[in-house]
């Protein structure tokens, strides 16, 4: 068994952008949270780091206060740090996204935490030339997107009665053909005759690293043990569960991966798998996020920067609201093809005025809030039907953005919420950065502010918001400052899901978040859980 602190891993590879300063009126800031508001805003600096050993420290990025222009590059690879070694193999915590959340696929910066749930995966090779994969009890299983009332949300909700196992020849990865590999469906369709999601969804990200060739090959075979208690909903369980796999197979077999190779690999991989979409920010942060500190990732393609340290005595902490709406893919998608939408016109806009795209490469999240209100906004319509939209623009390149002709598509406001979210995330990191400068509560205060604003705008412009969420954000609210409760939004792709609370990491204000979670089940019948973050050691 291969141990993490001894074998190669994900290393760093990614790209620089340089600063971009752009002139924020403050009256501008989104949603009904009106914060104080920098006169400038300067874009995170992310380092480029050359492919390195996996025993090299973390890379560089995002440094200091977002609003100064002394922002720093410091080369300091690999950006994916070990998520730990067990005696069980590779370990991996789950993930939530803190800032940031949706706009990852338009180029926003976003901010996840590493929280306490994890799993644990076991790859060791074999010589007998077959691919064996056991699944633990309580991990077979994480295909819970109809919530029932037992709250089937969490991991010990729909347990296996005994563990699941599989095994098969390495053949199941290659065609008939010379060179050729099976689809990802056929070889899915292995791990899911065994009745697990855990081992379709392992077999997918072992065919898609063959196929990228980051392992020419498995050798005589490999072994495969799942043990999961991941929490939360299908993509969150998915992408930690993929990133393990990932990272399991890279020690066992002693190679190494950048880690924007490897997002856009898992990425594919939850693609595959059961048409899971989410940005590559979602399937990375997994992979580099560090207890005590939120993980800076920015898809433009793949970027990610230094760690933003929580202030001394803060934390952040998830509480599932008990439900994800059924049709919450469905709405997420809709979100994501109608911004696609938006960046189509503007592109057409931008082009039609001969500027080109080289400031904005078609990245929503590179146009300043007020940039936009002046040259696009008025532009945009508030709506318009597919079919008027594909008679003019014609369809989007993106083949998950596909249009609807007999749909209505809200452009300007999901638009907006991208290019105002991804500045809220630069303004939110600034505050964190002037507390763990100066100490001062207020920028903690401000910085939760931002995080309402986000709330407001995925429910107002995104329609990603729920009556639940809006209950238990309200509810969490109503602890007050004073408590120690800075900030609350709903995280992830929205439509239920989890909440993420910024909070002063102490006994009393767990306990008043504890309490505003069980009046929000009095009031809704529904059952919450809390994933704490994984904080530093005292």
């Amino acid at each position: 068994m291969m141990s993490d602190e001894s074998s190669p891993s994900v290393v760093a590879h990614s790209t620089t952008t340089r600063p971009v300063t752009t002139k924020t009126p403050a009256s501008l800031s989104p949603g009904p949270i009106q914060s104080k508001q920098d006169s400038t805003l300067t874009s995170p600096v992310i380092a480029k780091s050359e492919t390195v050993h996996a025993k090299s420290s973390l890379p560089g990025g995002v440094a200091g206060s977002v609003a100064e222009s002394t922002a720093s590059v410091q080369n300091r690879p690999p950006v994916a740090r070990r998520s730990g070694s067990t005696d069980k193999g590779t370990k991996v915590h789950g993930s939530f996204d803190v800032m940031g959340g949706i706009a990852e696929y338009c180029g926003a910066l976003t901010l996840s935490a590493q929280a306490r749930d994890c799993v644990h995966v076991e790859a060791t090779p074999r010589q007998d030339e077959r691919i064996a994969i056991s699944v633990a009890p309580h991990a077979s299983s994480f295909d819970v997107d109809i919530r029932p009332a037992n709250n089937g949300r969490h991991a010990d909700s729909n347990p296996a009665e005994s563990e699941v196992a599989g095994d098969w020849p390495l053949s199941i990865f290659y065609g008939t053909g010379d060179g050729q590999f099976n689809t990802s469906e056929t070889v899915i369709g292995y791990g899911r005759s065994v009745g697990s999601d855990a081992a379709g969804l392992s077999l997918a990200v072992l065919r898609m690293m063959l196929a990228a060739g980051v392992v020419p090959h498995f050798g005589g075979g490999l072994s495969i043990r799942i043990e999961s208690k991941l929490l939360g909903d299908r993509t969150r369980q998915a992408a930690s569960l993929a990133s393990c796999v990932f990272r399991a197979v890279l020690n066992a077999f002693h190679v190494e991966c950048a880690v924007s190779n490897a997002a856009s690999i898992l990425h594919d991989s939850l693609e595959a798998f059961g048409g899971i979409p989410c940005g590559l920010a979602t399937v990375a942060s997994p992979m580099v996020d560090k207890p005590g500190h939120l993980s800076p990732i920015c898809c433009r393609p793949m970027e990610v920067g230094e760690f933003v340290a929580l202030p001394s005595g803060v934390t952040v902490m998830g509480v599932d609201s008990g439900i994800v709406y059924p049709n919450a893919m469905k709405k997420y998608l809709h979100a994501r093809t109608t911004s696609k939408m938006g960046a189509a016109i503007i592109a057409r806009l931008i082009n039609g005025a001969n500027a080109g795209q080289d400031e904005w490469h078609g990245y929503l999240a590179r146009i300043s809030v007020a940039e936009y209100v002046e040259r696009f906004r008025d532009l945009l319509p508030t709506k318009i039907k597919g079919k008027q939209f594909l008679e003019r623009f014609g369809p989007l390149p993106d083949p998950t953005a596909v249009i609807d002709a007999n749909d209505t598509y809200k452009i300007r406001s999901r638009t907006e919420h991208h290019i105002y979210e991804n500045e809220r995330v630069c303004h939110f990191v600034e505050r964190l950065s002037r507390a763990n400068r100066t100490g001062d509560d207020n920028a903690i205060i401000e910085a939760g502010e931002l995080m309402y604003a986000s709330h407001w705008s995925y429910g107002q412009r995104c329609g990603l918001g729920s009556r639940e969420t809006d209950t238990l954000v309200n509810l969490i609210r109503k602890c007050t400052t004073d408590a120690g409760v800075y900030g609350a939004r709903v995280s992830g792709a929205g439509a239920g899901g989890t909440v993420v609370v910024l909070m002063r990491d102490s006994d009393e204000t767990r306990a008043a978040v504890i309490n505003a979670a069980k009046q929000y089940e009095q009031e809704t019948g529904l059952k919450t859980a809390l994933q704490p973050a994984v904080c530093l050691p005292s």
